[in-house]
């Protein structure tokens, strides 16, 4: 759904990491923000690079 969100060109959100301890860890995270059976989600994710490749990775995901 995240994948879809965005190739129907909707936004992704960078947003300036200022919670303990996260912000040590992540300059930003990244908020998807969409509607999934009429309920207002925003999926919080952080991006990451292992030996494979780039990393998407869900860190929380709440009501808006």
């Amino acid at each position: 759904m995240m994948h879809e969100h965005v190739e129907a060109g909707g936004e992704i959100d960078q947003v300036a990491e200022r919670r303990e301890p996260w912000r040590d860890r992540h300059e930003f995270h990244y908020d998807f923000r969409f509607s999934i059976a009429g309920r207002k989600l925003c999926i919080e994710t952080v991006l990451g690079v292992t030996s494979t490749g780039p990393t998407v990775t869900v860190v929380n995901m709440h009501d808006e």
